[in-house]
């Protein structure tokens, strides 16, 4: 912490002198005007600084029950219940690569989020429901009725989704052909 406050007392004073270099009227600026300057760039950075998918979800497991006994977020068991293969959620959670929104999907259901909050996930990532995607409505109705078990929407999604139209399935179902294991929240 002391070499912290050195250090940013040694950015401040080279900050000052390069500002009084430039200030053309040759009156000193204040400590205290190059401090605000400085907490009102950091608030500016903040806010510019936009929430990531990784960030919301990580905030929402211990909400939604997946927790450690230390009260911090338990993703493993998460991942899981929710069915999403270990390396496609290491990738995610590192944030390597853009998850896709069939993992997205799993992620919804799995913290059983809301419409809005399923939403702004998408969002978060540049996606989102399609008003025209038969799989997107199916699980909309799921959430409106208030289905999120696993299986449950499993079998919804085979059920809509299984309709053969020229030789093709209407969608792919998002839990075809998980390896991961159920593992429920407490």
């Amino acid at each position: 912490m002391l070499r912290n406050t050195a250090k940013r007392k040694t950015q401040i004073w080279q900050i000052e002198e390069a500002l009084n270099r430039k200030n053309r009227s040759g009156l000193p600026v204040s400590v205290k005007a190059l401090e605000k300057r400085t907490e009102i760039d950091d608030a500016i950075r903040r806010r510019g600084r936009k929430q990531s998918a990784v960030d919301y979800v990580f905030h929402m497991l211990p909400e939604r029950g997946f927790r450690l006994a230390n009260g911090e977020a338990d993703w493993v068991r998460f991942y899981k219940y929710a069915r999403i293969e270990a390396d496609v959620w290491s990738t995610f959670s590192s944030g390597a690569h853009r998850p896709s929104k069939e993992t997205l999907l799993k992620i919804i259901v799995g913290l059983r989020l809301s419409e809005d909050e399923a939403c702004e996930l998408l969002s978060l990532e540049g996606n989102g429901f399609r008003s025209d995607d038969k799989r997107d409505n199916v699980l909309l109705a799921c959430m409106e009725c208030g289905y999120y078990e696993i299986e449950d929407v499993y079998e919804i999604l085979e059920e809509y989704g299984g309709v053969v139209v020229n030789g093709k399935r209407l969608f792919q179902n998002i839990y075809r052909g998980s390896r991961a294991k159920e593992n429920t929240p407490e």
